[in-house]
């Protein structure tokens, strides 16, 4: 059998599984939910992964479309320059944003419990209206989806929540691009690539903006150039050259405006399939 053979067999196997299911629909590929990570990789197969970001080799995508899957959505990936200045126009919007009573603070990484208590729920609401979202309950997010060992990972001064008149409003989760580290361990993790994490760690070069999420009642403020204003900052005063922002709908066009400002370079996109889930027999092959 040649690669071609194994992926249509693969292939075939999931969709007669899901039929038997009654779904109507085959999608993919999604890492568990969308918000993890989904798509084959599309464009930019010359950058390595990021941290929480997929690759694929580009004939990955003959295999998907040999099968008769078809586009549902592209998800773009940016780049930011932090060796440039800062935009001034992202400034501006920042400093419009900080006077009109928005504040900026950091999340409490040792005190997750009450941080999540809120974060949870605020999470599901923001996230909600993303395409590919599946409703999901609060108990199964804190459980299962390594919501409990967040305090481990997160970096307090890039995980900002943005409050009005002392309530969240809105949130954004970056951290430094722990890839750099982990993809010389080369998927070993005893007790001498632990301490060497701990110890290079601040080498660490390049960041990711992962999500933000903003209460719909106060997207019209700024809140979202103030949060990547301010991430940024931080990124560059730790000496950070570049970040990675996404991924983000193709079709989410406030938030390719926002990147706009924010001066991002589109650099990779993924691409999420689907096929309808018909008797083999009426499938094209």
């Amino acid at each position: 059998m040649n690669q071609d053979e194994v992926a249509q067999a693969l292939l075939q196997t999931a969709f007669d599984w899901l039929r038997g299911k009654k779904m109507r629909l085959m999608r993919g590929p999604i890492d568990g939910r969308v918000d993890v990570g989904c798509g084959l990789l599309l464009s930019g197969f010359d950058s390595r992964p990021n941290l929480l970001s997929s690759y694929s080799p580009e004939y990955y995508l003959g295999f998907v479309e040999r099968f008769g899957m078809k586009k549902i959505r592209d998800l773009v990936l940016y780049y930011i320059d932090l060796t440039k200045p800062i935009p001034p126009k992202l400034e501006e919007k920042a400093k419009e944003c900080a006077t009109s009573g928005v504040v900026l603070r950091p999340f409490h990484r040792f005190r997750t419990g009450k941080e999540l208590a809120w974060w949870v729920d605020f999470f599901l609401e923001t996230f909600a209206e993303h395409w590919g979202y599946v409703p999901v309950s609060p108990e199964e997010v804190r459980t299962r989806f390594g919501v409990k060992q967040l305090r481990w990972i997160v970096d307090p001064r890039l995980f900002l929540i943005a409050e009005f008149k002392g309530s969240p409003v809105a949130y954004l989760w970056a951290t430094p691009d722990y890839n750099e580290i982990f993809q010389k361990m080369n998927g070993r993790l005893g007790l001498w690539n632990i301490l060497k994490f701990f110890y290079t760690r601040r080498r660490i070069r390049t960041g990711r903006l992962h999500l933000i999420g903003i209460k719909k009642d106060f997207r019209d403020r700024n809140i979202g150039s103030y949060l990547n204003y301010a991430a940024l900052i931080a990124m560059k005063k730790r000496g950070f050259i570049g970040a990675e922002v996404g991924w983000i709908d193709e079709e989410n066009t406030a938030a390719h405006n926002t990147m706009a400002v924010t001066g991002g370079t589109v650099y990779k996109k993924y691409r999420v399939f689907e096929v309808p889930l018909q008797p083999v027999q009426e499938k094209k092959q």
